[in-house]
């Protein structure tokens, strides 16, 4: 099938901004599809996941499936330790983790579930983690190797073009998430993000990258 811009997504994924569209099925995840969103202010809330697989081309796709590998967790193992070096990103396919500090604060920051990202921070940074990552439940995330990834994003400008900027969308939409909760410092600081929206996508879009992340999960090994 060619790809074009009024392709159906159910078919197969199409992308107007790749340079050739990949005609597969797509395979439902073990999830229900209505996970991979939340709504809330009146708008669907678009999971991190969402925020990069929307920039990415079907190449840069194909390629995160191959050089990432599945990796099962059980309810109470630690995905990322805190203090510890962490050497991968981190797509979750399935399953929810709890972001905790550790003691003697010991308190549960947030709950991380199907279609979000994790240690996208240290990726940028390159600091230690300042929590730890724990699964509540069966989990399965794609984890990417950091010096895979880093390799791809000095030799390939095209792919850190469009992994950077979804990677810069999906920090901001979590700063702004933030600011939401806490509230401080936005009169003087940032006087945009006083009344913060959550960001959303427009339903062709929304489609288009559920048919993206379906792909990943349905190809990752």
């Amino acid at each position: 099938m060619d790809g074009g811009e009024g392709a159906d997504v159910t078919i197969g994924i199409t992308d107007a901004r790749s340079e050739g569209a990949i005609a597969r099925p797509v395979v439902e995840p073990a999830d229900p599809i209505s996970s991979l969103i939340e709504v809330g202010y009146g708008a669907t809330i678009v999971k991190k996941a969402f925020l990069i697989l929307g920039e990415l081309n079907n190449e840069d796709i194909d390629w995160l499936a191959r050089q990432g590998r599945k990796r099962t967790l059980e309810p109470e193992e630690t995905l990322i330790f805190e203090d510890q070096q962490i050497s991968a990103l981190y797509f979750v396919l399935r399953g929810e983790f709890s972001v905790v500090l550790d003691p003697p604060v010991d308190r549960e920051l947030a709950r991380i579930s199907t279609g979000e990202v994790i240690g996208e921070i240290s990726f940028v940074d390159s600091r230690l983690p300042i929590a730890t990552v724990k699964a509540i439940a069966p989990c399965e995330v794609l984890e990417i190797p950091r010096f895979r990834l880093t390799s791809k994003l000095n030799q390939d400008l095209g792919f850190a073009s469009r992994f950077y900027r979804g990677l810069s969308l999906c920090l901001c939409d979590r700063m702004r998430a933030t600011v939401r909760r806490l509230g401080y410092g936005t009169a003087l600081d940032a006087p945009e993000l006083s009344n913060p929206k959550p960001l959303t996508l427009d339903p062709q879009d929304l489609d288009l990258v559920r048919a993206k992340f379906q792909w990943l999960v349905q190809q990752t090994r």
